[in-house]
């Protein structure tokens, strides 16, 4: 469980990297689960956890990269072209911490009709 206690030490590549890795990694246990070859099905288990701990200090970091930027519009004027020139910088700095979502269905919304 030391894992867990590094990630706040590397990098937002890293990060990503790591992540590819350990997606990577589930994806062989649970092949080898299937093909009947993994020994140890506590390993799924385990490794669906440090994605998850992977995922939730990307988004710590870019909540707190969001938190950083004044609101845009707030103030009229001069104040809310320069915080709209911030979104931007902003929006450019975090497009590294959501990686393409490929092969990912999104749930359709429910109509109260």
């Amino acid at each position: 469980m030391a894992r867990k206690y590094f990630l706040p030490k590397l990098g937002n590549e890293e990060l990503v990297v790591l992540l590819d890795e350990t997606k990577d990694d589930l994806f062989n246990l649970r092949f080898q689960r299937a093909t009947g070859q993994l020994d140890n099905t506590n390993l799924i288990k385990q490794t669906r956890r440090e994605v998850a701990r992977i995922h939730t200090e990307l988004r710590i970091r870019e909540i707190a990269m969001a938190d950083r930027r004044p609101l845009s519009g707030a103030k009229a004027g001069r104040q809310a072209q320069v915080g709209a020139d911030v979104d931007a910088e902003a929006t450019e700095e975090t497009d590294f911490l959501r990686p393409e979502r490929k092969g990912r269905l999104r749930r359709k919304r429910r109509r109260d009709d």
